[in-house]
């Protein structure tokens, strides 16, 4: 048994206590506030070397965006449930958006796209969307039609995608497409791709997602809402009888290029936590800061697999005329790869914050005379640092305001967002590898201790891992990025050859703007226009339009 774990949640101006038994104790909790999600795809049909552009709506029961969960999560489960894809999304005011490339090795068939919060999972509620993937150098795509349970896929139109008024464009134009008086303010996301007419079912939209009854069913585990964002959980255990296993202190760090230093405590039972609101990257460093610390075995858990399994996968049957088209698609996919370094997509993470706040005193030891070692360089450069020694054990301490400075408390040291434990092990470290070094004197509160003082060194190529190091490998969020918008303002005669498929994708359009502008391609064909979201005032938002390039 676990020992009661206390969570304090606010919300709006709201708090209200979770309280978890254990992880087999979950029952009585008042899931409350709910969320679900929306997920806007650009298709539910692609061919392996496409990419699946999306966005998340995460919405409350009143169908507000919900500010409460921070993280999003979203799977491609196989017909065997096997998870091949999951990512981890950022949300900002109930939205997130990003891209799953459709890898070559996938086979052909029906797929299934599963979208939920850590806290849905509780009740194991989750969006879920049918996802339709051919691979068209797979041997041999069945073609049988006397399978049941199947889609069959032909190239007669659709009735329900011949619209009137539908406009026709040449190759490279540009489409303005006029939004005055057809959108509220609210939160949009806009895909114009090319249409391969067949009967796959028709995906969800923001309209028929809303009239959709979740069936849920309460877990048996506790999942921890991330309403702070990325939350972590691991423990410690002793390698010999009579260490304790509370109130052990657990830095954590991530050396990246904006690196996040934090500490930890460990309960009663050697169980920790750790809430990371910016994580970009991978990998999680963490170290028991302790005396003892070489006789502990720290771990950390990993993420939890889906509670729940799905059994309506179909499979595809393709005719002859369907299966010309998708090779002629393949064909151009693989032209455009082969030119994606100039029509590539940018991606950026945004800075971690500083979570040390105040004057820094900053030297850059290149601005000084290098010395050999750690000692001659606090010596004779930081006016406002000195190191005792007893026994072999150094300390570094810094000098504050007052004449006398407090050597009872410790001096946090830090080197490339490693908390260094033992300073030891700065003064064996090579000054010739620091670029800078930067002090904060007055005392500082981190964590659950009071330093006199911080002392951060950073290395020219932020390579330094600590003797007692741990490193673990995690789910990071998705990066930002600002998809590629081809133009042909100043010259349609481009040699680089056009064979995009996709010619438009906005997660997140700017309401100002009263237009919606784009160039087609090379690829002749029925095009959709398809704009989902959600009004300010809760009103679902699904709206399609078509033309034809020639």
């Amino acid at each position: 048994m676990r020992k009661l774990l206390l969570l304090i949640v606010f919300l709006a101006n709201i708090s209200f206590l979770l309280k978890a038994q254990s992880k087999n104790t979950a029952e009585n909790f008042n899931y409350s506030p709910k969320e679900k999600i929306f997920v806007h795809t650009n298709n539910n049909f692609l061919i392996t070397g496409e990419t699946l552009y999306y966005k998340i709506y995460c919405l409350d029961t009143d169908n507000n965006f919900s500010n409460f969960s921070k993280l999003a999560y979203i799977e491609l489960l196989d017909s065997e449930n096997t998870s091949l894809i999951k990512q981890k999304i950022n949300l900002k005011n109930g939205t997130g958006n990003s891209d799953l490339f459709i890898k070559s090795g996938l086979k052909s068939g029906s797929y299934k796209l599963v979208a939920y919060t850590r806290w849905m999972t509780n009740e194991k509620k989750y969006f879920e969307e049918n996802i339709y993937i051919v691979n068209p150098f797979e041997t041999k795509i069945n073609r049988e039609k006397d399978k049941k349970n199947t889609i069959v896929l032909s190239e007669e139109k659709d009735a329900s995608l011949i619209l009137k008024n539908n406009k026709t464009y040449a190759k490279r134009e540009q489409v303005i497409f006029p939004l005055k008086n057809k959108l509220k303010k609210g939160n949009y996301s806009i895909s114009v791709s090319r249409q391969i007419n067949s009967f796959i079912p028709k995906k969800h939209t923001s309209k028929s997602f809303l009239k959709t009854i979740y069936i849920t069913k309460k877990d048996t585990a506790f999942n921890i809402p991330e309403i702070r964002g990325n939350i972590f959980s691991g423990e410690i255990t002793p390698k010999k009888e009579g260490l304790k296993v509370s109130a052990i202190k657990i830095g954590v760090s991530t050396n990246s290029e904006n690196p996040v230093t934090k500490t930890t405590i460990t309960d009663e039972d050697g169980m920790f936590y750790i809430l990371l609101e910016d994580l970009n990257t991978n990998k999680l460093n963490l170290q028991i800061l302790d005396k003892e610390r070489e006789n502990y075995i720290i771990t950390l858990n990993k993420e939890k697999k889906l509670n729940k399994e799905f059994d309506d996968f179909k499979e595809l049957i393709i005719d002859k005329n369907t299966a010309q088209i998708i090779s002629k698609k393949s064909l151009f996919i693989q032209i455009e790869s082969a030119y994606n370094k100039v029509k590539k997509d940018s991606s950026f993470f945004t800075a971690s914050k500083d979570i040390f706040h105040g004057k820094k005193l900053i030297y850059k030891l290149d601005d000084y005379k290098r010395f050999r070692t750690i000692k001659e360089t606090i010596i004779e450069i930081l006016n406002n640092a000195f190191y005792t020694e007893k026994e072999g054990q150094y300390h570094v301490h810094i000098r504050d305001n007052i004449s006398q400075p407090d050597v009872t408390k410790p001096t946090l040291v830090v080197l490339d967002g490693y908390i260094i434990y033992n300073h030891n092990e700065l003064f064996d470290f090579n000054p010739n590898r620091i670029n800078q070094i930067s002090i904060i004197k007055n005392k500082y509160i981190f964590g659950s201790e009071i330093y006199q003082g911080i002392i951060f060194i950073d290395t020219f190529k932020k390579d330094y891992i600590p003797k007692f190091n741990n490193e673990f490998s995690v789910l990071a969020p998705q990066p930002e990025k600002k998809y590629f918008k081809e133009n042909y303002t100043h010259n349609k005669k481009d040699r680089i050859p056009d064979y995009r498929t996709q010619l438009y994708w906005n997660p997140n359009f700017n309401f100002a703007n009263k237009n919606i502008s784009f160039f087609t391609s090379d690829v002749t064909g029925d095009y959709e226009i398809n704009i989902e979201g959600f009004t300010n005032n809760s009103e679902p938002v699904s709206l399609k339009y078509n033309f034809t390039v020639k």
